[in-house]
């Protein structure tokens, strides 16, 4: 004999089975029509935030270590847009790249370097002539454009008339993941120490050239702190020196065939590496 409740637990399933067809129609118009979306993804990145002198003037260095590559142009793919920011004392400033600079990877190298009126980015400073960062906090922040959402970003306090940071804070946030480093102050040492080296690696009467001091490839030179230091470059007969590289950065062209060259390190604040190839 069929029980009476069974009539109306079929017909509680049915209204059930409606109103959730029901839901799900209007959740698929809603989205239809943007009335809510799903939260994107936004970009993560590890990375490396220093202080170069770069022909006595500072200048903040940014490693890309790891992570997903960041594009500073607007783009139509599923690619991270991002933008770097500085906050100081006197206002906010989006750093400008340079033209040719329209993505950062694993493994690039960025110099963000103040303008006088503001702040702009290079991968390369050769020829670039700008002053030092100024006095004060500096907050250089990195963020994902299309999220909004902080990337990483670094606090920093540089002393006046010097452009040397005194301490640093640097965040590196990814969605729901921060990590922390606090960087506190150390004594300023009494010398740093400069490696020098030359391409092709010839030595003595196989060497296209030498740099002097220390006159030795992959040496290095112990300089005072805030002293300067002036390297030679010499080419053997009938060779000329290709280019010049300061921590990866060129800083020469090169010159004539049998032309000698000088450089100058100035207010040397930190390790260096100088390097120059031959042919």
């Amino acid at each position: 004999m069929k029980r009476r409740d069974a009539g109306v637990s079929e017909l509680t399933d049915e209204f059930l089975l409606i109103g959730l067809l029901v839901a799900i129609a209007i959740i698929i118009l809603a989205i239809s029509f943007g009335l809510f979306g799903f939260l994107q993804k936004s970009a993560y990145m590890v990375p490396d935030f220093s202080f170069k002198n770069i022909s006595g003037h500072s200048a903040i260095a940014v490693f890309h270590r790891a992570g997903d590559p960041v594009y500073f142009t607007d783009t139509t793919t599923d690619s991270f847009q991002a933008g770097f920011y500085v906050d100081t004392i006197t206002g906010t400033y989006p750093v400008k790249p340079v033209p040719s600079l329209t993505n950062f990877g694993p493994g690039q190298t960025i110099y963000i370097y103040y303008t006088g009126s503001g702040f702009a980015a290079a991968t390369n400073l050769s020829g670039v002539t700008f002053p030092s960062l100024p006095p004060g906090i500096i907050n250089l922040r990195l963020v994902d454009l299309k999220t909004h959402v902080l990337i990483a970003q670094m606090n920093t306090t540089v002393g006046a008339g010097t452009g040397t940071a005194t301490t640093a804070n640097i965040t590196t946030t990814a969605t729901t993941t921060v990590v922390t480093t606090n960087a506190t102050t150390l004594p300023t040492p009494a010398s740093y120490a400069l490696k020098v080296s030359w391409t092709p690696k010839g030595s003595g009467a196989n060497a296209l050239g030498t740099i002097s001091p220390p006159g030795t490839n992959d040496a290095t030179v112990n300089v005072l702190t805030g002293a300067s230091q002036t390297f030679t470059f010499v080419p053997a007969s009938g060779y000329r020196v290709q280019f010049i590289r300061v921590d990866g950065v060129q800083v020469s062209s090169g010159g004539a065939v049998n032309q000698v060259l000088t450089y100058t390190l100035t207010n040397v604040q930190s390790t260096h590496t100088i390097s120059a190839h031959f042919g």
